[in-house]
Parts: structure tokens; sequence; C-alpha cells
């Protein structure tokens, strides 16, 4: 079994969460003693989270209860789904021996004491809905964010093209790493490298860079999602060069904060850059600002990059630029970036590094870049 299998078919859990709610320290010691047969109503998108947990409780879940109608007849882990309409039918509710746990966001006001008749009215009369903080602790991450987990274990093959595309084993750890933190509810635990070092180097410390790719001193940059112009800054703080620099910024309060920051910048570093006030999506054109030949592109752009590739395409196939893109925003981000880059160019290397995160940043996985280096740039 490889490694992306072996991760992504495990049900092992980091973050431990046992008696500070009552579901930890109260309810599942009660199944337990009491070896309740026991059910969940509407876990969502973070069903093998959930599940996960609760088998590390030593809780055996009989089913998931919920009213999607796509999920009929599937299973997660093995545990079937049953749909409200089939409950009947499907479960013979022992109500001395039973107990279900509700996990629905709508599961307050009018709509729990819906839950609740059709729950006794199905024969349970045992029925614990979880608070915001037990989901919370469960989980471990950001509502928008649970149905990683779920998206990466139904995905598998793909992602597996990804792994085996990487070209060093840094990577294929940081990508194991990222996908890790999802599906055991946990935290990074490998090595960050400086953020001022974000799209050019790599290197544990601040004076120890490692180039990734060559430098040229005529450098032609595409830089997507300029924001204030901190890459900007680092760039030259760096000791790269440039021949030109489009920076790309569509909010307007923040583009008003670029070309603030830019009027301070030193002279000789400032009229290589062409501030350009627009949001980028698929039908952007680049072709109107740039009529050179683009030799790197980098984009943190809040889930927008593959509509970026698609919009560069011509120029990707044509320039073979250098592209540090950010990976972390969607889960479909690690199959459908590399992938697509890979399918306009021949010849290409793909390197992951990760980046100091944000602290605002529970997870520690934001600030992972993906690097495609043209073979004859690449100097790993």
């Amino acid at each position: 079994m490889n490694k992306v299998v072996e991760l992504l078919t495990s049900k092992k859990r980091e973050k431990q969460f046992v008696e500070c709610s009552p579901l930890g320290g109260v309810i599942c010691p009660l199944i337990r003693m009491e070896n309740y047969s026991t059910y969940l109503y509407g876990v969502g998108v973070a069903a093998d989270i959930y599940i996960a947990f609760f088998m590390n409780e030593g809780i055996e879940i009989k089913g998931i209860i919920d009213r999607d109608n796509e999920k009929k007849g599937k299973c997660i882990f093995g545990i079937p789904y049953i749909h409200v309409s089939e409950l009947n039918d499907k479960v013979k509710v022992d109500t001395d021996k039973a107990i279900v746990l509700v996990i629905t966001d709508a599961s307050e006001g009018i709509q729990q004491f819906q839950i609740l008749q059709f729950l006794i009215k199905a024969g349970f009369d045992k029925i614990y809905h979880l608070t915001p903080f037990d989901k919370t602790q469960i989980s471990g991450i950001t509502y928008d964010a649970q149905g990683r987990s779920l998206y990466f274990r139904e995905h598998i093959k793909e992602l597996e093209k990804t792994y085996n595309m990487l070209y060093d084993d840094k990577s294929k750890e940081m990508m194991l790493e990222y996908i890790r933190v999802y599906t055991e509810c946990g935290i990074w635990h490998l090595e960050q490298i400086p953020t001022r070092n974000k799209y050019f180097f790599d290197g544990l410390t601040v004076n120890d860079r490692r180039d990734l790719y060559s430098h040229l001193e005529e450098e032609v940059w595409v830089n997507c999602g300029a924001s204030v112009g901190n890459s900007l800054f680092l760039y030259f703080d760096n000791g790269l060069q440039a021949k030109k620099i489009f920076a790309f910024e569509g909010d307007k309060c923040e583009y008003q904060k670029l070309c603030t920051s830019l009027s301070i910048l030193p002279q000789k570093h400032r009229e290589k850059v062409v501030p350009i006030q627009e949001y980028i999506s698929e039908d952007t054109n680049f072709e109107s600002y740039i009529d050179e030949r683009i030799t790197l592109i980098n984009a943190d752009i809040q889930g927008n990059e593959f509509e970026m590739l698609k919009a560069m395409r011509t120029r990707i196939s044509k320039d073979r630029p250098v592209i540090a893109i950010c990976i972390y925003h969607k889960p479909e981000d690690w199959i459908e970036l590399p992938q697509y880059i890979d399918s306009l160019v021949d010849d290409y290397k793909y390197i992951v590094r990760k980046y100091a995160s944000n602290t605002l940043d529970s997870t520690q996985t934001w600030d992972i870049v993906l690097y495609a280096i043209p073979t004859e740039r690449c100097l790993i």
C-alpha cells in the first residue's frame, strides 16, 4: 500500500478530546457502559471526522441518519447512510439500548423541535444534540474546511497522480502532511520556511536561503494578488532583479494601499512596477497588459488560482515561466493546479514548500506554494 492510500484509509486522529464537555466526559462513557447502539444524525461533509472520533472513543456507529437523497445506499468506513424515509424499515429500535447523536447545524429552535419529533416517532428516546463546542473540539478545524478530509478520501487516485508528479521527497512529505492535518484533525508539524522567502527561496532561516530556480536579471514577473505590495518589497529586499513587474490587485482598497506603498519604493525599483487594478478570473485578458515574454508568475488570489492558469494557458505554453502558486485555498487545488500546468507544458519539475503561517490559522496549513519550474531553470 502506498503512502497516499495508507493515509487516506486510516482512521487515526491527532486531536484527542475526552473530559472537557458533557459529550466526552459524560455521554461517551455512558454509551460504553450501557453498550448503546449508536446512530448519528446529519453529519454533513465531515462524516469521516466524526466517525473517526467515535471509533477512537471505542464507540461503534451503527448508521448515519440523513435527509440527503444523494447519500442513499452509500457507506463511509463501512457504516451505512440511512435516509430518513427508510429509517423505520431499516432500523428496528430497541428503545432501552439505542441513542442518537444529532450533529447537524440545523438543530436549533423550530428545526430542533422537528428533529426531536421525528426521532421520537421513529422509536428513539435517548437523543443528544452536539453543542457548537463539541463540534469545534471534534473537527478541530473551521466549518469551511470540514469537507476537505472527505474530499481527499473520495479522490485518492487523483491525489496519487499529483504525489507521483512531485520532484523531491521533501515535496511529497509536505503534501502528505497537509492531507494528514485534515484527515487526523491535527496541526502542521513539519518545517516552515521564513515567509520573506515565499515564492523565491527554500531554506530554514532568513540567512539560509537556497535557490529553487535560477533568478534572471531580466525577469518579467506577473504578480497576481499584489495586495499592499509586500511580495514586491520582499523581492527587491532579497536582492532580486527584474525588467518589469506587472502587479495585479483587484480590491480597490488594497490597490490604493499598493499604490501608496509603491510611492515609497526606491525609484530604481518603482519604475519597473506596473500596478493594475483588476480581479483575476478565467476571462482576464493578460495580453492587453503584457507584450513581452513572461518569465515568472506567482499567485495568492484566494482560490482563483485555477482560473488564472486558464486565462494564461497560451502564455504559459509559449513562454515557459516559473510558476509559484498557492495550493492551500481549496482541497481540489492539489489535483487541479499541478495537473493542469502539466497538461500545458513539458519537462517541468513540481516542488512544494511550506512557509510560516499567519497565527490566525489554527491548523498552520496556510502559505503552501507549488513551484512549477522548467527543467532548464530548476536548481534542486
